[in-house]
C-alpha cells in the first residue's frame, strides 16, 4: 500500500473527506460507490467499487463469448481499468485505461474508430488497427466499456458487440 502522508478527522457522523488529489488520481467522481472493508492487518481499505466487474469470471466469459464470435481482441473494462480481455499479444485485465479512453466512454456514444486507433492503456498500442468501442451506460449512469480491436472491422462484430453491451447494461444493478 502506497502512504500519502495526507491525514483527514473524522467528523461527529463519521464521514471522512477524501482529497481531491487522491480522487482525481483514483477517478473518483461524485457519487460513485466505494467498497469498504479491513484486511488482515485491521487496516480499513476504500476501493472503487465495480458494479460492472461485480463477477469477474461472468465478465470474462463474456468477453470470450465476443472474441469466439468476432475473432477480434475484445476487452471489457469500468472507469478505470480493464476487466476482462481476450485475445493480443499482451495480456491487458488489470490494466489502467487511458485518459483517451475514459473520455471517449465517457461521451457516452458508441465509436467506430478507422484512422488513429487511440491508445487504451499506457501499453503501447498498434497503429493499423481499427477499434469499436461502446460504453456501458445504465439509467444515464457510465460503468466501462467494450472494445473490440483488430485489422478490419466489420457490420456483424459491431451487432455482436452492442448486443453484448446492452445485455451488461439491462444487468448492471
Amino acid at each position: 500500500m502506497k502512504e500519502t502522508g495526507i491525514v483527514r478527522r473524522i467528523d461527529e457522523l463519521g464521514r471522512v473527506v477524501i482529497p481531491k488529489e487522491l480522487r482525481k488520481v483514483m477517478k473518483l467522481k461524485e457519487g460513485e460507490l466505494l467498497e469498504i472493508y479491513t484486511n488482515d492487518k485491521q487496516e480499513l481499505v476504500l476501493k472503487k467499487y465495480n458494479e460492472v466487474g461485480a463477477d469477474s469470471d461472468q465478465l470474462q466469459a463474456m468477453c470470450k463469448i465476443l472474441y469466439k464470435t468476432t475473432g477480434k481482441e475484445t476487452f471489457i473494462c469500468d472507469t478505470g481499468e480493464i476487466l476482462a480481455h481476450c485475445g493480443g499479444s499482451e495480456p491487458l485485465k488489470g490494466e489502467e485505461i487511458s485518459e483517451e479512453l475514459y473520455s471517449l466512454l465517457e461521451n457516452r456514444k458508441s465509436r467506430h474508430i478507422k484512422d488513429n486507433p487511440i491508445k487504451t492503456t499506457s501499453l503501447e498500442s498498434e497503429e493499423d488497427i481499427e477499434q469499436y468501442i461502446v460504453p456501458l451506460v445504465s439509467k444515464g449512469d457510465l460503468y466501462g466499456g467494450i472494445v473490440l480491436s483488430a485489422q478490419k472491422l466489420e457490420g456483424s462484430d459491431f451487432a455482436v458487440c452492442d448486443a453484448m453491451a446492452q445485455y451488461l447494461a439491462y444487468n448492471i444493478q
